[in-house]
């Protein structure tokens, strides 16, 4: 016994197999960052380590400033190949108001391992200012987040930027920074 399909079988086929030939791929890609992200993704409501985070960024022996970080981990590439950022990784900025009121901006990236115990976050400053006062410098922070905290550790150095020349001393101070996150209250 032979199987003849019709046209309208076989073309009722094609338009069912298309969409799913466009779509498996990048479903299947959202289910294996899931797995290996899921930090990311909130699938009953509970917290992400994506979003934005507040709170003070404390220098030992320099004092305290405000900090705010927004982490995302988003779709990248191009318009034929999209996916998501490399596994376990995020990018985002970060601001850190300093004593005199003004707005040091970085851009950052970043790690972190499945359930956020380990997280590595590297800074680059965007709008440095050049100063002859020394300032605290920042390259990155450790972390471990929890639900709703976030809680960072560091290093700082202290160097004077003139502009153009990066200049540091070992008198300046320099030592440990740490601060603790949490995501504000959506209005």
């Amino acid at each position: 016994m032979s199987l003849r399909l019709s046209k309208p079988v076989i073309i009722g086929g094609l338009i069912l197999l298309i969409p799913l030939a466009m779509y498996l791929p990048k479903a299947l890609d959202f289910v294996f960052d899931s797995f290996l992200s899921p930090w990311a993704h909130s699938f009953r409501g509970e917290p992400t380590l994506t979003g934005r985070w507040q709170g003070d960024l404390v220098y030992s022996g320099a004092g305290k400033r405000a900090i705010t970080l927004e982490l995302s981990h988003e779709v990248q590439g191009s318009h034929r190949t999209k996916i998501y950022q490399r596994r376990g990784g995020f990018d985002g900025t970060a601001e850190i108001i300093e004593k005199d009121g003004y707005k040091s901006r970085y851009k950052l990236w970043g790690k972190s391992n499945r359930d956020g115990s380990i997280v590595s976050i590297n800074l680059e400053h965007l709008n440095r200012r050049a100063s002859p006062t020394p300032h605290p410098v920042l390259n990155g922070f450790e972390g471990v987040w929890h639900g709703n905290t976030l809680l960072l550790t560091g290093a700082y150095e202290t160097h004077v930027w003139n502009g153009k020349e990066d200049f540091w001393d070992s008198e300046w101070p320099s030592g440990k920074v740490s601060s603790t996150l949490t995501k504000p209250l959506k209005p």
